[in-house]
């Protein structure tokens, strides 16, 4: 029971203000690195999609008009 009273805030019962912090508002090596890998994917990811939707609109999904607006500097 001591190692939780460490991990989570102690709230006094009374009052509802907090006693004593956690251990986890200090700990954030953790998430950091999660979130730096996450980013990185979802880059790779987002770069991919657009390279879909490009080929898909400069070939099968070309629409009549669309020569003209980009000429016309509507794009």
């Amino acid at each position: 029971m001591q190692n939780a009273l460490k991990t989570v805030d102690s709230e006094n019962e009374i009052t509802h203000e907090i006693r004593q912090d956690g251990k986890w508002r200090s700990d954030t090596l953790e998430l950091s690195g999660w979130e730096k890998k996450k980013q990185t994917t979802d880059l790779k990811e987002g770069k991919q999609t657009r390279e879909e939707y490009l080929h898909f609109f400069n070939g099968n999904g070309t629409v009549a008009w669309q020569e003209d607006m980009l000429e016309k500097g509507k794009a």
